[in-house]
């Protein structure tokens, strides 16, 4: 049982990493637009 959860939480990360890094991104080019604005 321990086995299997940390199988689907591999997968999850995997499946999440593409998500997790754009919204990375997207903060990093927030954070740079609103310290540019002010």
């Amino acid at each position: 049982m321990l086995i299997y959860s940390v199988k689907v939480y591999i997968l999850r990360i995997k499946r999440g990493e593409a998500t997790f890094l754009l919204n990375l991104v997207n903060e990093i080019i927030f954070h740079r637009n609103s310290s540019y604005a002010s």
